[in-house]
């Protein structure tokens, strides 16, 4: 059993400075995660489960990360395999006594997050980062036991520590109130729009960069982060209100089905309307009409427990054309692989910034890499490729439908979109047609 300084210095920090990804932020999230995950004592999962090694990674989500992420990242998978214990080594074995190459593994999930770290010395935002991203919000754990076992296993073996509310003194405005009100209709004083900000990445919900300025991507942070608890989200958080004492006091968000982005304010009154995106089918409906089929936190595992789908699932025979939705490039393409089988993944703009749709479980991809796309470009026929192969003929063929932050994503709703915040309405039972080029 190592201690915490143990960890840090013969594990965490060789393998972060070699990979070229150090930080101090990024070595306590490390050494936090591996105190919540097996106290720093257990090397397999307790009760028989899979998890594997002191951050009690599974072996689906380790090779996952290599099928899904590593893959098209050469120069990093190059270092990460530069860690293994022999080039012939297998890598799940590896994760179990190999403390580098598991310290290297446990960094890269956290990569593909695609969100900022949170800061050095906030244990509390620290917490709230690993249950997002590693626990997830289907996990047992709790944000509770996170800041627990950093005061059991790491506060005094690093010297410092957190206070009662969670944090360290470096932690600064981290756990810090609002004078005023900060949102639609706030006062929005500069600290106190910083001071929400902050709270809000640390939550997971995006308001953009934290300039301490007030506007439509904070103000979509604070309405998405409101509708995970409000009926209806009135965008204002006030000093000593509901939503800042949830900020405060990290009280897990459960990702909402819909997650709002924010429009370019000169955007008009919608980009389906202005003829700048249009649907990815000629005839859109939800497979099966079933909300299990739609984004978000909308499955359930044979135990009961939440699972997230990524995506909407669009009824489409096979053969069915797919189309571009907006003006962009194609950035990658595949054979069949994986549970997505043959994809496509296209740019396109939406509210000022460049996202990506991906299809998945296609028969034929009918671009070509770097190609540009226009509005209705067929990009596709629909099929039963990946997972897909195995559902019943019928009701059940269909296109697997994402909107994306960055093109390339692992498991997890982080990065991605509601295609609603982009379409404008879910076709969960009346079909929605879209003219296309004859």
């Amino acid at each position: 059993m190592p201690t915490a300084q143990e960890l840090l210095a013969n594990a965490i920090r060789p393998a972060l400075n070699h990979i070229g990804k150090y930080s101090q932020a990024a070595e306590e999230l490390l050494v936090g995660t591996a105190a919540q995950e097996s106290n720093l004592t257990h090397r397999r999962q307790l009760g028989g489960g899979p998890a594997r090694g002191l951050f009690q990674m599974e072996p689906a989500t380790h090779n996952d990360i290599w099928t899904n992420y590593l893959r098209y990242h050469a120069d990093l998978s190059a270092k990460v395999t530069s860690l293994l214990s022999s080039p012939t080594a297998n890598k799940v074995a590896d994760l179990e006594n190999n403390d580098k190459y598991a310290a290297a593994m446990c960094r890269v999930h956290y990569l593909r997050a695609q969100t900022a770290l949170p800061a050095a010395g906030d244990v509390q935002a620290m917490a709230r980062y690993w249950k997002q991203h590693y626990n997830t919000y289907s996990g047992a754990g709790t944000t509770e036991e996170f800041v627990g076992n950093w005061n059991r296993y790491v506060r005094g073996n690093l010297g410092g520590g957190v206070a009662p509310g969670g944090t360290t003194p470096a932690a600064g405005g981290a756990a810090a109130g609002i004078s005023g009100s900060v949102g639609k209709g706030g006062q929005n004083s500069p600290d106190d729009v910083g001071t929400v900000q902050r709270l809000l990445k640390a939550a997971g919900f995006d308001p953009g960069p934290i300039d301490k300025k007030f506007g439509s991507l904070t103000l979509a942070a604070i309405t998405a982060y409101q509708s995970t608890f409000l009926r209806t989200p009135d965008g204002l958080v006030e000093a000593g209100g509901r939503t800042i004492s949830r900020l405060q006091a990290g009280t897990p968000a459960v990702p909402p089905t819909v997650q709002p982005i924010a429009r370019d304010p000169g955007a008009g009154p919608g980009d389906l309307a202005a003829g700048t995106l249009t649907w990815p089918l000629a005839r859109n409906v939800i497979r099966r009409n079933s909300e299990s089929n739609t984004f978000g936190p909308v499955r359930r595992n044979a135990d009961g427990s939440v699972r997230n789908h990524q995506g909407w699932d669009f009824f489409a025979s096979p053969g069915t054309k797919l189309y571009a939705i907006g003006a962009g490039t194609v950035v990658f393409k595949t054979g069949d692989e994986g549970d997505y089988g043959v994809q496509v993944c296209c740019s396109f703009q939406f509210g000022g910034r460049t996202l990506y749709t991906f299809y998945a479980h296609l028969t034929t991809v009918l671009v070509r890499k770097d190609q540009p796309v226009g509005l209705n470009t067929v990009v596709g026929t629909a099929g039963r490729t990946g997972n897909a192969a195995g559902l019943p003929h019928g009701p059940d063929d269909h296109l697997h439908f994402e909107i994306r932050e960055q093109p390339m994503l692992g498991r997890g709703l982080a990065g991605r979109l509601t295609p609603k915040a982009a379409l404008g309405t879910c076709p969960l039972n009346v079909p929605v047609a879209s003219a296309k080029p004859s």
